[in-house]
């Protein structure tokens, strides 16, 4: 199930980490993210950019990042103000049902990377296994700004925003995101190193070949790929390849 999650004005500690919630509900007052200064006559290059990192935050507060470099970016080349979109293709990656979700979003001048400002945004610990492989879009409105505040000098001033936290054009959000997530079916299973839990999920798909039935419900079973957080040590052949399957 693909969920959105929005760009909240208010703020929360997740995991050790305090920063702007990132949830399925936004807020009502608006937030910003902004910056500005005075540079000599811009080069032809000078544009603004956004740009947003994401992560996965673990009880400890440990970061493990979700892929690498620039994840997706929104750019203006010229002074303007509104929505703008941006699509990331988000690797699939094992979670435990403890983590968090944090993107950091920051502004820059390519002509001037100091001209730089950025803040996070976390989510509440998600009761998810794994992200599944599908493509984000992130709509943010931004604004780039560019005056001429000394003539003589050729002296410009540069001002940079993103604007979240309200309704439509400020409810900057995050579309697309899919996510598996075990419940408890009472389904244990004893192992070298003890009893372990077996994670299920109640909405059956083709993909789940092992099932079980209780109290009248009919429960899917994922068969996983081993060697993931989620991995219970327990394997099974699916006809083409060894599998394991989950734990919570």
């Amino acid at each position: 199930m693909a969920v959105t999650l929005y760009l909240r004005s208010d703020q929360h500690t997740i995991n050790t980490i305090t920063a702007y919630k990132l949830l399925i509900t936004n807020s009502s007052s608006i937030g910003n993210i902004a910056d500005s200064d005075s540079y000599g006559i811009p080069s032809a290059n000078t544009s603004y950019h956004e740009i947003s990192d994401v992560d996965i935050v673990h009880s400890d507060g440990s970061i493990t990042a979700v892929g690498s470099g620039i994840r997706a970016q929104n750019t203006r080349t010229v002074a303007g103000t509104g929505e703008q979109n941006a699509n990331w293709s988000c690797p699939e990656t094992s979670m435990l049902v403890t983590d968090a979700i944090r993107i950091r979003v920051y502004t820059r001048m390519e002509s001037t990377p100091s001209l730089s400002a950025n803040t996070y945004f976390i989510t509440e610990q998600l009761g998810w296994t794994k992200l599944k492989a599908t493509t984000w879009t992130f709509y943010k409105w931004t604004e780039f700004a560019a005056q001429l505040i000394d003539p003589p000098h050729d002296v410009w001033q540069f001002g940079t925003k993103i604007q979240f936290g309200n309704s439509a054009p400020n409810n900057s959000r995050i579309t697309n995101i899919d996510f598996e997530s075990y419940i408890d079916v009472g389904l244990r299973i004893k192992s070298s190193g003890g009893i372990v839990t077996i994670g299920a999920q109640t909405l059956v798909e083709d993909e789940h070949k092992l099932r079980i039935r209780k109290g009248g419900t009919t429960y899917g079973i994922p068969l996983i790929t081993p060697g993931g957080a989620d991995d219970s040590g327990i394997r099974i052949y699916d006809g083409s390849s060894v599998k394991a399957l989950p734990k919570i």
